[in-house]
């Protein structure tokens, strides 16, 4: 077997192919040299310890014929490819505390494209609200009390209708 080292600056479908005395070549292959998939962030950046949301790998070189896969910690998951810059990752039951996710590509020689970190939070759960009973003008305040973590960008969800918690 030969080895030989891809030279820089190279991309596209290359053929390859291998001469003994820098006249006659051996049949050719093609070798398709694609631009470096980079990471550069995670969205959101924290997320339920009982999983079943996603997250969005943003970054660049990402190919829709890729196959792509997250890694946390030890739970590895598909990758969906959105667009060139970016990926989406289903989020698995895990303990709470800090989680570097991994990203790669199978089939590519050097598969890590690169990790993030993310934070998973323990489940929140209400114990109680104070008051109980309000009107429906809105504009007032619902102390929400409970155990658990949330995140920075918690929504409150009064029906179908969110809106952001004026203190935390």
């Amino acid at each position: 077997h030969v080895l030989c080292s891809v030279p820089e600056g190279i991309s596209g479908n290359v053929s390859i192919s291998v001469s003994s005395n820098q006249a006659d070549f051996s049949n050719a292959v093609l070798l398709e040299v694609m631009e470096p998939t980079t990471v550069s962030s995670i969205y959101p950046t924290q997320g339920r310890a009982n999983g079943g949301s996603n997250v969005t790998i943003s970054g660049s070189g990402f190919h829709q014929e890729g196959q792509y896969f997250c890694l946390w910690d030890t739970l590895t998951v598909e990758g969906v490819y959105i667009n060139h810059h970016s990926l989406r990752c289903a989020i698995q039951k895990m303990s709470p505390g800090p989680v570097d996710v991994q990203i790669g590509q199978h089939g590519v020689a050097g598969w890590l494209v690169g990790s993030l970190l993310f934070e998973v939070l323990a489940d929140f759960e209400i114990s109680y609200i104070k008051p109980t009973v309000g009107s429906s003008m809105g504009g007032y305040l619902v102390t929400i009390v409970g155990m658990g973590d949330l995140a920075r960008d918690s929504l409150c969800c009064f029906g179908t209708q969110g809106v952001l918690p004026s203190s935390m």
